[in-house]
């Protein structure tokens, strides 16, 4: 994973990385972490849109939780995939365009994929009822994300705290505001 860590950080600015700031989210986050006796298990994380593109900015302590984890415990779920790629070519052709999409490159050829399987569309056939009958939507990318987390039994790694603890069960953890310890 170092070689993912280290070519982020020096590709992600000029500037160098970004420590990265509250950006104005909500200061109350969730943190799910194994229990005690859980610790020698292996804890797996599925990246939102948001980790990613922080990791594609360079954000220290998205990169420095990022290194902490083996790359086989971290995947992208397609739906992050097709996000990050239509937010890149919304862009107008630029230098800054070929920039993102050089890291968004890197990111991907690096970290496995969270597959779609049955048990995940069942996961988000579960979670999207479950929110409309509670009046409580989410978008349905952020729900297939979810859906993925859970299907996998992974912490999901967002920034989007506000919308994603309304999906009931899933463990999660904002690596852009704190220091993961599992």
């Amino acid at each position: 994973m170092f070689g993912l860590v280290a070519e982020l950080l020096r590709t992600a600015s000029p500037s160098g990385p970004r420590s990265g700031g509250g950006g104005g989210r909500s200061p109350a986050h969730h943190s799910s972490r194994p229990a005690l006796e859980d610790a020698a298990e292996t804890v797996k994380y599925v990246l939102d849109t948001n980790a990613v593109s922080a990791l594609m900015k360079g954000d220290a302590r998205v990169v420095r939780n990022l290194s902490r984890v083996a790359r086989a415990d971290v995947s992208l779920p397609q739906p992050v995939i097709a996000e990050t790629a239509y937010g890149i070519q919304r862009l107008p052709r630029s230098r800054r365009r070929d920039g993102l999409q050089a890291r968004f490159d890197l990111v991907r050829g690096e970290l496995p994929r969270a597959s779609w399987s049955d048990v995940v569309s069942e996961s988000f056939a579960v979670i999207k009822a479950r929110l409309e009958r509670t009046g409580k939507r989410i978008e349905d990318f952020d729900a297939a994300v979810a859906a993925h987390a859970l299907a996998s039994g992974a912490v999901l790694v967002t920034a989007n705290i506000q919308h994603m603890v309304r999906v009931s069960g899933v463990a999660i953890q904002d690596w852009s505001t704190e220091v993961d310890r599992s």
